[in-house]
């Protein structure tokens, strides 16, 4: 299922809670269970209150999630001139792959990884024997974060409270999907998915339980891979194909 962001609304008038089948949610409440200390980030960056009793909507399917990306403003990203790429994918994926964000040609073509990383991604999944249209892809970050330098947009890395506010975003895609593993695509990514910043060379390799059961599996990021010659270009390759390898397997563990 691919989600499409359409953004008909001046940026200006846009922000506001979304709107379609969610749960209702008091701003500054306390969530309870997997969603206990969570947030509602659809505020144009304003921060919620905690005597604020208005009520917001958490979406409960993905294109509730897909319309709500495209009106978050809660951090600096969503205000640039971009639009939200939703994540794609079947809606019971046993698999869930998560990048940093989404770059340029992606932010273009409203689809995640379509881009030269997108493309190095798809040749070493089906080396490794991985079906990426069996898999739901994703970004920890929804909008492309850039800076503009004559007609180009470079990419710029999102900082970790960025990631952390999309977070919640993730998170919903995740309880919805109830993907049994998730692999996270670099460093930006595992943060996504596990809260926290890890060192790639020291996770990779194993699953980390998460709270929900499922498994995640930290790696590096294609793009990562693109810069890198020679030598070490060699190695790491090897190695981004061995976890990807060791991911099939146990991918196939989980779900027999």
């Amino acid at each position: 299922m691919r989600e499409t962001c359409i953004e008909s609304r001046p940026r200006a008038l846009q922000g506001g809670p979304p709107v379609g089948n969610a749960r209702r949610w008091r701003p500054g409440g306390r969530p309870q269970g997997r969603d206990r200390g969570r947030f509602l980030p659809w505020t144009n960056g304003a921060a919620m209150r905690e005597s604020d009793s208005s009520e917001m909507e958490a979406p409960e399917t993905l294109p509730g999630v897909g319309e709500a990306i495209c009106n978050c403003r809660a951090c600096p990203i969503g205000a640039l001139d971009n639009r939200a790429v939703m994540g794609e994918g079947p809606r019971d994926a046993p698999l869930m792959i998560v990048g940093e964000q989404p770059g340029d040609v992606e932010d273009r073509a409203g689809r995640p990884f379509v881009g030269p990383a997108g493309r190095l991604l798809d040749q070493r999944l089906a080396k490794a024997g991985i079906e990426r249209e069996r898999a739901y892809l994703t970004n920890a970050v929804k909008h492309f974060k850039f800076a503009r330098r004559g007609k180009r947009r470079l990419h710029k890395s999102p900082t970790t409270g960025e990631i952390d506010t999309c977070r919640w975003w993730l998170e919903r895609e995740r309880a919805i999907v109830a993907p049994r593993l998730v692999l996270a695509l670099g460093v930006s990514a595992a943060r996504g998915v596990l809260g926290k910043t890890v060192r790639i060379s020291r996770s990779r390799g194993e699953g980390i339980t998460l709270g929900d059961g499922a498994e995640a599996w930290v790696t590096a990021h294609p793009s990562y891979l693109l810069r890198l010659s020679g030598g070490k270009k060699a190695e790491q390759e090897r190695l981004f194909d061995a976890d990807l390898a060791a991911v099939k397997d146990r991918l196939e563990e989980l779900t027999r």
